[in-house]
């Protein structure tokens, strides 16, 4: 059970712990780079860790962007929960069914592709439309966060549908 400390108790962040820990998160292969941001008392110190660029010896800083997708996905899942436990879709359904038009690519050996293959990650489509690759081309890696979101910015509806029925 979490303990409330007295407020005039102050905590002590060990710097050599955070060090070593997020040293041995890189040496584990978790993640090409990290940074730690801890506030005490108003107080910010930042911890960086690897590289951000794969391969590379460029360390991040205290403005390097990352990407935390992950938490979209919990989202998106509740909504696919809520929509299946309403009956609006089931699991099992050809995803065109969900879709304005026709998309015959969506499909496989004459299979469709179900919404649990997308739910799982198994459906075989690309990982983001539009081709996040093809957008930062020639782009500077420091760069390359605002290129995406300025091109995600221009992405409409209309762009999406164009290019999943061209995967």
């Amino acid at each position: 059970q979490a303990q409330r400390l007295p407020s005039s108790t102050k905590p002590v962040v060990d710097a050599e712990l955070v060090q070593r820990l997020g040293d041995d998160f890189i040496r584990a292969d978790q993640a090409e780079a990290l940074s730690i941001a801890l506030v005490q008392q108003g107080q910010v110190r930042y911890f960086n860790f690897g590289t951000v660029v794969p391969g590379g010896q460029q360390p991040p800083t205290e403005h390097s962007v990352y990407e935390v997708g992950s938490v979209s996905k919990v989202f998106t899942s509740l909504l696919l929960a809520h929509a299946v436990v309403n009956q609006r879709m089931a699991l099992d359904d050809d995803i065109r069914r969900h879709l304005p038009g026709r998309y015959p690519n969506l499909q496989f050996k004459g299979r469709p592709v179900t919404v649990r293959e997308l739910a799982n990650t198994t459906s075989a489509l690309p990982d983001n439309l539009p081709d996040f690759e093809s957008i930062v081309v020639g782009v500077k890696p420091s760069d390359r966060p605002a290129a995406l979101a300025a091109a995600l910015a221009r992405y409409s509806d209309e762009d999406l549908l164009r290019d999943l029925n061209a995967v």
